[in-house]
């Protein structure tokens, strides 16, 4: 005995309304993942901001103490000179 035609479309249409809400439950599931991605890499980026801003005074203060040694560097070495000149 075969099944009636609309409890074979109903079947069928069941199928479908269950892969729809499988493929729905993963869609929400990687979009959340994506905004979990999205607000990570802005903390990054927030991270590398500071951390450039930080290296950046880093080099300045380490410029400044070479200049400083030249400095020093040049009163020691030319200022005996000046003195016996």
């Amino acid at each position: 005995m075969s099944p009636h035609p609309l409890n074979a479309g109903l079947s069928s249409l069941e199928h479908v309304a269950e892969h729809m809400t499988s493929a729905e439950e993963r869609t929400l599931g990687l979009l959340s993942y994506v905004n979990d991605l999205h607000s990570e890499v802005e903390v990054l980026e927030d991270n590398i901001g500071q951390l450039r801003s930080e290296l950046a005074w880093l080099q300045g203060q380490q410029q400044g103490r070479q200049a400083g040694r030249g400095t020093l560097v040049q009163v020691f070495f030319f200022m005996p000179m000046v003195m016996f000149a």
